[in-house]
């Protein structure tokens, strides 16, 4: 092998020393009189794909570095198909009634006197301190509630007046998931 000096690079740091000693690496597997490493030198040992890229680089195929085929981007072309999507949407939807869908839009349910109140009581020392609004967790872990609230007392009113039983009869025995000698070993733990 030779070694390379700095006139055996290009301007763009192709190594012709290298491309020659691959040249001549190519060379001596071509040659009958030049014994084929064995697969117990590792040091010498050589893969169909490694000899395949030795060829790819002799040939000047491919250049030094990293070498991981670019593909090109294509353009996305994005489409406003509105006849289309109102098309796809009157195929999936569903006429259904209210009972099958149990969807409700409804305003927050009012609160309670003592909790507006206090909301009353942050809001106005958050305006005095300088707080941003958006940052007040109890304020909007309230309203979510109100919001629940007032769709479960719509909903069930709505279920009640289509005769659907909204409450377990008195008498209704479900199968539990522990049995009763269980509970009664963790009531007698417990106390």
């Amino acid at each position: 092998m030779s070694l390379a000096s700095s006139s055996d690079y290009d301007s763009e740091g192709t190594d012709y020393g290298e491309l020659s000693t691959m040249r001549e690496m190519e060379e001596n597997e071509n040659r009958a009189d030049v014994p084929t490493p064995s697969p117990s030198e590792s040091s010498t040992e050589f893969s169909d794909s490694d000899s395949e890229l030795q060829h790819a680089f002799a040939k000047g195929l491919i250049k030094p570095g990293l070498n991981v085929p670019v593909m090109a981007k294509k353009k996305k072309v994005f489409i406003n198909d509105v006849a289309g999507l109102k098309q796809k949407l009157q195929d999936i939807k569903k006429d259904l009634k209210w009972f099958e869908r149990l969807d409700l839009v409804c305003e927050p349910a009012p609160l309670a006197p003592e909790i507006a109140v206090q909301l009353e009581e942050q809001e106005t020392q958050s305006l005095t301190s300088g707080k941003n609004l958006a940052l007040n967790e109890f304020k909007r872990e309230t309203t979510f509630h109100r919001q629940a609230q007032a769709a479960v007392l719509e909903g069930l009113a709505r279920l009640k007046a289509l005769g659907v039983v909204t409450k377990r009869p008195e008498d209704y025995f479900a199968e539990m998931a522990k049995t009763d000698s269980h509970m009664q070993k963790v009531s007698v733990s417990e106390l």
